[in-house]
């Protein structure tokens, strides 16, 4: 089927939810592809998220962005409940359905942790910045594409969803870090 801009949007106005999971079902449908959430995840740079992209961006350490980044989540498009855990020698960002996804869960974990792999290779300058990658569901026929995706061999049927990074990189300044663009990036 084709999938209309018209179809979606709604004169400049926040898309339903209800409009965004019946897109959802119809790209899943219209593209064929079984990990479109993970090119959909990859696909998300900083500048797409706009200001709070910027913000992330402008962050002095890896801890801020996160932190700034979990406090204003609800300015992005995630379906899932986000918190960050820190301990030595590892953190983590744990990813929980907010609501019963049924079966766009794999797709909409895979987008936002692709996504978010993505503005963490963005934030730091390096690729393969994941100590590890670990997802609920059982290991999808396309599991060979999480590797290149996420840098590291993940775990399925985890506990969890959670994305995993080393402790120390935290604190390390940010190669695009401005504290003061950061703080500007979010005022109301």
């Amino acid at each position: 089927p084709n999938v209309r801009y018209e179809a979606v949007t709604n004169d400049g106005q926040a898309v339903a939810v209800e409009r965004e999971i019946a897109f959802i079902h119809l790209a899943l449908e219209a593209s064929g592809r079984a990990d479109l959430g993970l090119l959909a995840g990859r696909g998300h740079r900083f500048p797409v998220f706009g200001f709070w992209g910027l913000a992330l961006a402008a962050s002095p350490t890896l801890a801020s962005a996160i932190r700034l980044g979990l406090q204003y989540v609800d300015l992005t498009h995630t379906f899932l409940r986000w918190r960050f855990e820190r301990t030595a020698p590892e953190a983590a960002l744990v990813m929980q359905a907010g609501a019963p996804l049924g079966e766009l869960e794999t797709f909409l974990v895979e987008r936002d942790a692709a996504a978010a792999a993505t503005l963490l290779e963005d934030l730091t300058g390096r690729r393969r910045g994941l100590a590890g990658a670990e997802f609920a569901y059982p290991a999808p026929a396309w599991a060979d594409r999480y590797t290149a995706v996420f840098g590291c061999v993940p775990a399925f049927g985890a506990a969890r969803h959670a994305l995993r990074l080393s402790a120390t990189l935290l604190d390390q300044p940010l190669p695009g870090g401005v504290p003061v663009m950061c703080g500007m990036s979010l005022i109301p």
